[in-house]
């Protein structure tokens, strides 16, 4: 048996036994301790407190938001809040964006496969985040305007159908971007850039005016509106969360891209933040029983998480780095990246900013590949 045949045995292996030495680790190696409920939490059981407010000549100004608690309320006319905001910056981005595509591409305008992918993305995205709103109707009670109501002992939460909603608009526009080796670098970035505008032109027809006249447009936003993310989800998706995500990504795409990296590589650090992460929380909630407190990146805010949400991260790392090995170039690249990735992304999962915390992810894991593909 070659060298390369071992490899990929081993390589195998690991995968197989991941999961169930995972198990090992955190049930029989270290016994799970008997949990009580929890006083200073966040994301993996969702109680956020803020240490300068935990003071105790200050503790009346305290305020507790538990998972499925509502935050506020969209009583504002909606032109007083975000949603005028991100309709004037989409109408300029679209002007922007069609600017340049005409002075530097103008033969993109005649790429029709390219476009009828766009509004293939645009209806699934709707059609996913539409069933991920039905679930929500299902569980949950809904009020006079729609609005999805539920409380912290609440069995289902929004969290779990907006997961689904963020694994979607992430993987999606790198699958339907065109990227062809014989176009310039130039090229490759703007039809990633629609890709991305498709994506929020999802989150745009949600607006206030739109989805409240509109159950269609309603129930999509349920399967995103978290209570603790009112009244500014649309924010937090997009400004916070989508918008710096996109960018980061385009970035690796274009380094990856001038030094003559596999491109597919940004699929790795993707992936591993939207299935990972989004399966950290749900795990760590059900299952969780080694909890850790922990300290947001830029913020003072405490975090209580689990070891067993944390080690989804962990495990999708070695899992789809394994899955795209071959954008590396030999099995060194591919050994070191296993030793370093899983457990820094982890660490990121567990110290990133609170609502940006994708693309602090993605930045950390696409650093990683990157600095591996430059030197190893």
């Amino acid at each position: 048996m070659g060298t390369d045949e071992i490899n990929l045995a081993v390589l195998i292996a690991l995968n197989i036994l991941i999961i169930p030495l995972t198990w090992f680790i955190l049930r029989i190696v270290i016994k799970p301790k008997t949990v009580q409920k929890p006083d200073i939490t966040d994301e993996h059981s969702s109680l956020v407190i803020n240490e300068e407010e935990k003071d105790e000549t200050n503790t009346k100004n305290i305020r507790y938001i538990h998972e499925g608690e509502s935050a506020g309320e969209y009583s504002k006319k909606w032109t007083s809040t975000y949603d005028l905001v991100f309709l004037i910056l989409m109408v300029c981005f679209l002007i922007i964006l069609s600017i340049l595509t005409s002075i530097y591409i103008p033969s993109f305008w005649t790429e029709w496969k390219f476009w009828l992918k766009q509004i293939f993305a645009f209806i699934f995205i709707m059609f996913v985040v539409f069933c991920g709103g039905l679930l929500c109707r299902h569980y949950c009670q809904i009020d006079e305007h729609g609005y999805i109501i539920t409380n912290r002992s609440s069995h289902f939460k929004v969290n779990y159908t907006k997961k689904i909603q963020h694994l979607a608009v992430h993987v999606i526009p790198l699958v339907i971007s065109t990227h062809k080796s014989d176009h310039s670098i130039l090229y490759n970035l703007i039809s990633l850039t629609w890709s991305y505008y498709t994506v929020l032109l999802t989150n745009l027809i949600l607006i206030k005016p739109l989805r409240e006249r509109s159950t269609f447009l309603m129930t999509q936003f349920n399967s995103i509106d978290r209570p603790e993310d009112r009244p500014h989800t649309l924010m937090w998706v997009t400004l916070c969360n989508n918008v710096p995500t996109y960018a980061v990504t385009i970035f690796f795409r274009w380094l990856f891209n001038i030094y003559g990296f596999d491109m597919n590589a940004v699929f790795i650090f993707t992936l591993v933040n939207t299935v990972g992460d989004g399966l950290a929380e749900p795990v760590g909630i059900y299952f969780g029983k080694h909890r850790y407190k922990t300290r947001g990146c830029f913020n003072r805010t405490r975090y209580e998480r689990s070891f067993e949400g944390s080690a989804c991260v962990f495990i999708s790392a070695v899992f789809f780095t394994s899955i795209f090995s071959f954008t590396f170039r030999s099995y060194l690249q591919i050994w070191i990246t296993l030793l370093i990735l899983p457990i820094s992304m982890t660490v990121a999962e567990a110290t990133s900013p609170h609502t940006c915390d994708s693309a602090f992810i993605h930045g950390v894991g696409g650093l990683i590949i990157f600095f591996v593909l430059l030197f190893v």
